[in-house]
């Protein structure tokens, strides 16, 4: 065999992908970038349909990409649902679902797993509860969580440029792949405090005292806001999409000039969506509804594969660690709940399967969709029946306003009968890994309960 095929055959040999030769080997590993865009709600994009030009970079990119219209996000806040992003699993079935909570040891994570495949892993965060002692840190060659600190707990320091300067330097080290790059934005985040020119580009009129900051601890937002101010509200929410955006379009325009564009699998999404009194209140991590639990999902499969599709069926977050390991060649854990969702594109198309969220405060709530209809089940302490239950149809209450428990109690006992199937499945699976928790840090909890986590 001639020096240039020996080298092309090193490359594809694998570790733990054995193959028996060049001849029978599986298809070159794409490289992928995953991206989080902490709190982002998708019906604040132009691609989710919304209005004002927050997202032009977005949905350029959505033009050769799948749209996943109906994505949902495993929990309201932020730590729950990166651990199942980076896990395959509920958040019952890992159980980091209380903020004392850390990732179990003996649970693989996604980079770990895609070493198999002779990936290199490295990843950008800016949120606290991404912070490595939860147990983020296993299995990347580098872990860049250097912008958590005091510093930006309270959102003083606006942090997207400092993503995207990091994410250079790991593309510089990761080299042409196969790799993994995880970046997490956290500006949409409250506060919503986006710089100039956003600050003011979407309300340039507003005259009002409100300025977005000390958003969870500020008093102004413990009582109604006038409509006046809630639009004034948004529109800053909507000025740190579009800053975001700005960094996302730079991030895009460099995986061109590198020449990776067409050999990377992008995933775009968010850990949750954040509430403009829907349910009548501000931010997240208060409730299961739709306001806070919807997230955007686009994918662009390497080479634009599939581009322009919109995919109505329901899909999970815990649908995106599976899409990422077949994409690379790999089987997915028999115990993931999770699909590829590239199989919407065969002829048996993708499986049904429920959505699932859970929310661990004081009072716990689990929520389950099975088609256009789902339910709301919420539990006091100490209790294993629900003491209260809600029912929506989707179809025809997309803002979940109307509750039809009463109207239709067959429907409502269906989904609570499924719930508790799959809940049991997950516990099973919980039951494997032996629960963790953080090592105390009185500063680092008082930066969390300024944000409004405690």
């Amino acid at each position: 065999m001639h020096a240039p095929a020996l080298r092309l055959c090193s490359r594809l040999l694998l570790a733990a992908a054995v193959v028996a030769g060049c001849g029978g080997g599986p298809p070159p590993a794409p490289n992928v970038v995953l991206i989080s865009i902490d709190s982002l709600r998708p019906d604040h994009l132009g691609v989710y349909g919304y209005d004002r030009d927050t997202s032009p970079h977005l949905d350029a990119l959505a033009k050769s990409s799948v749209v996943f219209e109906r994505a949902w996000s495993t929990s309201s806040w932020t730590l729950p649902p990166h651990v199942s992003l980076l896990s395959g699993l509920h958040s019952n079935a890992h159980g980091v679902t209380r903020w004392k909570r850390r990732i179990p040891a003996a649970l693989p994570l996604l980079p770990e797993l895609l070493a198999a495949r002779g990936y290199r892993s490295a990843a950008v965060v800016s949120g606290m509860l991404l912070h490595r002692r939860y147990g983020f840190d296993r299995g990347w060659v580098d872990y860049r969580d250097d912008l958590v600190g005091p510093h930006v707990a309270m959102h003083s320091l606006v942090s997207s440029e400092l993503v995207h300067a990091r994410a250079l330097e790991q593309l510089d080290r990761l080299g042409s792949g196969p790799f993994l790059l995880f970046l997490h934005y956290f500006d949409v985040h409250y506060d919503y405090a986006p710089p100039p020119p956003w600050d003011r580009h979407f309300d340039p009129g507003y005259a009002g005292a409100l300025s977005g900051a000390d958003f969870a601890r500020s008093t102004l937002f413990q009582r109604d806001l006038s409509p006046r101010d809630l639009e004034h509200l948004e529109a800053l929410y909507d000025g740190e999409i579009r800053w975001v955006d700005h960094w996302l379009g730079r991030l895009f325009a460099e995986l061109e000039r590198r020449g990776l564009a067409e050999s990377t699998l992008v995933l775009v999404l968010a850990d949750h969506g954040d509430e403009f009194y829907d349910h009548g209140r501000l931010g997240h991590a208060k409730n299961l509804y739709d306001s806070t639990l919807r997230i955007p999902l686009i994918v662009r499969f390497p080479g634009g594969r599939h581009g322009g599709r919109r995919i109505a069926a329901p899909v999970s977050l815990v649908d995106v660690a599976p899409t990422i390991l077949r994409a690379a060649g790999l089987e997915v854990p028999a115990s993931w709940p999770g699909r590829d969702l590239a199989r919407a594109f065969t002829r048996a198309g993708l499986p049904d399967a429920p959505i699932l969220a859970d929310l661990n405060t004081t009072n716990r709530r689990r929520k389950i969709l099975l088609g256009d209809w789902t339910a709301i089940f919420s539990f006091r302490p100490g209790q294993r029946a629900p003491s209260r239950r809600e029912l929506y149809d989707l179809a025809t209450d997309a803002r979940e306003l109307d509750d039809r428990a009463r109207a239709h109690p067959q429907r409502l006992d269906e989904l609570w009968r499924r719930h508790q199937v799959e809940h049991r499945r997950s516990l099973e699976i919980a039951a494997r890994f032996r629960s963790e928790r953080v090592q105390p840090d009185p500063e680092f909890d008082r930066e969390l309960r300024a944000l409004g986590y405690l």
